[in-house]
């Protein structure tokens, strides 16, 4: 079954948005906000991503801190950047 479509105008552009994308990065991002040791853990390449664009940086073993609501922030529009464009 395919999914049905949500439409968005964003200037004179139509964005054809399905449910499931919309879904997907829900989860995505309640699966790992306030939590990103997990994100790190399950995808270590965020965790260069992150320092160099937010200037995040995750607490290992006192050698890193960062900021919750700075990591939040960045993750929804990690999670969210295709859905959102």
């Amino acid at each position: 079954m395919k999914p049905e479509p949500l439409y968005g105008k964003l200037g004179d552009e139509v964005t054809i948005l399905s449910i499931e994308e919309v879904k997907s990065a829900c989860e995505f991002y309640l699966r790992y906000k306030d939590k990103p040791e997990l994100l790190f853990n399950d995808f270590p390449d965020y965790k260069e991503i992150a320092n160099k664009e937010k200037g995040i940086k995750l607490e290992l073993d006192g050698e890193y801190t960062y900021v919750t609501i700075e990591y939040n922030e960045w993750l929804f529009r990690l999670a969210f950047k295709d859905v959102l464009k």
